[in-house]
């Protein structure tokens, strides 16, 4: 670590009971000065087995569940360090290296954002990497603070979608976490809820995107309309009635990988 540089990691958990443990022990056998976690409104012993943690974390509370956008704004508001790194609760073989990696990358100063990109070849379903979708990040924390109000609206992956756009391309660093992953949602959900986030994450991807190419209000409806349908026809003849080129073939990249992921699950059953 940098002499003078203080570092918080800031991990969002919403019903991590499974992962959240060792994430957390992880990243206190770090050189870190304070890990900052946010119980987001969890049901299951999340909250509990954060609590056993005591004085070694700082602990957030939400009474109910806020979001990814929002939980991660309590954590860069209570964070108490120059640079925050957020990690995500769910990941599976997290290791001392992948935080050395992210921070060594960042305090080279060279950059303002670095990413880390998981490998996947342990997961049977995962969000594209060409839309740049990661829970992996490291930024200076003053940068971030004029953003928390809008990050406080946004869940899933369009929080990741609106923090890609503050930044230019030459100002971002993607770096490759080996042995890092993280699990499909079905099988942390449930095969019905799973394939609900799922559906639920990538119109929100597309909504922000919406926003930043400035697509058309009827874009914005379409998008929306899809959180109500079932059937993978009507989803696909709606992401074709989209009008933006690059929020059309986004979605579509998103959801050929969903389809196939809802394939890959019905024929386990």
């Amino acid at each position: 670590m940098q002499k003078g540089v203080t570092v918080s990691a800031v991990v969002p958990a919403y019903n991590e009971e499974k992962a959240v443990g060792k994430i957390v022990d992880t990243l206190l056998a770090c050189s870190l000065n304070q890990v900052v976690c946010i119980n987001d409104g969890s049901t299951d012993q999340t909250e509990q087995i954060l609590e056993n943690f005591g004085r070694q974390i700082t602990l957030v509370n939400h009474e109910r569940n806020l979001g990814k956008g929002f939980a991660l704004a309590s954590g860069i508001k209570a964070a108490q360090g120059h640079v925050v790194m957020f990690v995500d609760a769910d990941l599976q073989n997290l290791k001392k290296k992948h935080i050395s990696q992210l921070l060594d990358t960042f305090l080279t100063k060279k950059y303002e954002v670095v990413i880390g990109v998981r490998s996947f070849e342990k997961a049977n379903y995962y969000l594209p990497l060409k839309l740049n979708i990661s829970g992996e990040r490291v930024y200076w924390r003053d940068s971030l603070l004029p953003y928390l109000t809008q990050m406080r609206k946004m869940n899933f992956g369009g929080v990741e979608v609106f923090l890609n756009s503050l930044f230019k391309k030459n100002q971002v660093r993607r770096i490759i976490l080996e042995g890092l992953y993280n699990p499909p949602k079905h099988q942390k959900r449930g095969f019905e809820a799973g394939i609900k986030e799922y559906l639920q994450e990538g119109v929100e991807i597309a909504l922000e995107l919406s926003k930043l190419e400035r697509a058309p209000l009827e874009d914005y409806l379409r998008i929306k309309k899809i959180m109500k349908l079932r059937n993978i026809k009507d989803i696909r003849s709606q992401i074709n009635s989209i009008t933006n080129k690059y929020v059309k073939s986004s979605l579509k990249l998103y959801f050929k990988k969903y389809m196939e992921g809802i394939q890959k699950i019905l024929t386990k059953i």
